[in-house]
């Protein structure tokens, strides 16, 4: 356990990418390297919500205090600690319907409010590991509260021309709140996702490498059923599923990179620095 979480997002203007499904795969290797982990949902949609069982919740209209009232009530953001459910791999913050109303029209104009998920942060009543951020696949102000609280981002991707367009509008808005704000938002790597086999996923992958490959990491993950299928019928990652996939070295590698990145204590160094305190 590390006294402050290494924090990151992924984001991408462009829906579609695979990006929950990377999310939650990649908090699922983390987690299978022995990492206490929070997975937080921040898309209005609710995907990873509704996808890891939470459903009953994301729909429930009665509950008093969401993730929209933590967002936007300053006397709520204390009660972050409501919207977190123990799952068997890692703990989620889970979204609400309610989020698909106006948070992120509300939230706009008000004061501190790109500072709303930094301030929740502050919040937790736990410290973890990571805490890993899904952005909603637009670049609004809950966008801009993930890439500020977290400070990092990786990027999922698809290898087709519209998903690049949405690599360079997510450019675009980094470099703006770098500016606004005065703050390095650092570029973890690229996940090129759910790849074909075919030639035109071959010349994109070779662009990718071409544009981005002396900067970052690139990871490939080919598209296999099993990795939707993990989450709609086991509500869990890839690890904690009972089909072999093939792509589970490539999850393996995103979190092994995190780690070296973030400088975390091998597993076993780790395991020994708990058991010391």
């Amino acid at each position: 356990m590390t006294d402050k979480p290494a924090t990151l997002c992924l984001s991408n203007r462009k829906g579609g990418v695979g990006k929950t499904t990377c999310s939650i795969h990649t908090a699922g290797a983390l987690a299978d390297r022995g990492r206490d982990v929070l997975l937080f949902d921040l898309d209005p949609q609710g995907t990873i919500t509704r996808g890891l069982g939470y459903a009953d919740y994301y729909n429930d209209l009665d509950r008093d205090v969401t993730l929209h009232e933590v967002l936007l009530e300053r006397e709520s953001i204390g009660r972050i600690s409501d919207v977190i459910e123990s799952h068997p791999e890692f703990d989620v913050a889970r979204s609400h319907k309610r989020m698909t109303f106006d948070t992120s029209s509300k939230l706009s104009g008000e004061p501190r409010a790109e500072d709303r998920l930094e301030l929740a942060f502050d919040e937790l009543d736990r410290a973890y590991d990571y805490i890993i951020v899904d952005c909603p696949p637009s670049l609004d102000i809950l966008t801009d509260n993930a890439l500020l609280a977290t400070g990092n981002v990786l990027i999922p991707t698809y290898p087709e021309e519209l998903s690049v367009q949405g690599l360079e509008l997510l450019f675009d808005q980094i470099d703006e709140l770098e500016e606004w704000h005065d703050v390095e938002i650092r570029k973890l790597g690229l996940i090129a996702n759910r790849i074909e086999t075919n030639n035109e996923a071959d010349e994109y992958l070779d662009l990718f490498e071409e544009s981005f490959g002396a900067l970052w990491d690139i990871w490939q993950i080919r598209k296999r059923v099993v990795l939707q299928r993990a989450i709609t019928q086991g509500h869990g990652s890839i690890f904690s599923h009972d089909e072999e996939c093939d792509m589970v070295s490539e999850f393996e590698a995103i979190a092994r990179t995190l780690d070296e990145m973030f400088g975390l204590p091998a597993v076993a160094e780790a395991e020994s620095e708990v058991t010391a305190r």
